[in-house]
């Protein structure tokens, strides 16, 4: 099947979905975070990485306000970052990098869980606040922000769209091998 088998309105958009009115029309363009642990080109992550730089691509063309939050770069990532900011300056698409802070390394706890909360932080300080945030499963950068929603301390009116997207469990099982690491445990 290719996209032009599909019918036009097939699927809903974003803006039907979160429409205030409930009648299906189109409404004000929304603002969208898409929180990616990768960008594209990141060793490992090249997949998880085009896949939400695609997702931006499609809502800033339907019109949405869109951020990517680069979670947890590496100084190699940071590099890439600049050059995915020059590349998508016209493409209504912002970029900002949310480097974890140095203490992430030095515990393999505090290494799995800071991403989750450099997020959380970002996202609580950003005004004003997202329509939208869409987190992947990998690396769980969404948990902290999603904790805080269910337990009611933030993001009340912000929905959340987790991407299942190769979990860490799946990738291991379909290897036939073992967890391995603290961080992969984590």
């Amino acid at each position: 099947m290719s996209r032009d088998d599909v019918e036009p309105g097939a699927f809903p958009r974003l803006d039907t979905d979160l429409d205030d009115g409930g009648d299906g029309s189109a409404g004000a363009a929304k603002r969208v975070c898409i929180a990616a642990p990768a960008v594209s080109g990141s060793a490992g992550n090249e997949d998880l990485g085009a896949a939400c730089r695609h997702l931006a691509c499609l809502l800033a063309g339907q019109g949405h306000e869109v951020v990517i939050a680069h979670v947890g770069g590496s100084p190699a990532d940071e590099r890439l970052a600049g050059e995915v900011r020059e590349c998508r300056a016209g493409s209504g698409i912002a970029f900002e990098p949310l480097p974890v802070p140095r203490f992430a390394s030095a515990r393999a706890r505090t290494k799995v869980s800071a991403p989750a909360w450099t997020l959380f932080d970002w996202l609580r300080g950003y005004e004003p606040p997202f329509d939208v945030v869409h987190v992947p499963d990998r690396h769980g950068v969404g948990y902290g922000a999603l904790l805080a929603k269910s337990l009611g301390l933030a993001f009340g009116a912000t929905h959340f769209v987790v991407h299942g997207h190769a979990p860490l469990l799946w990738r291991v099982e379909g290897n036939r091998r073992f967890i391995s690491t603290k961080e992969e445990l984590g």
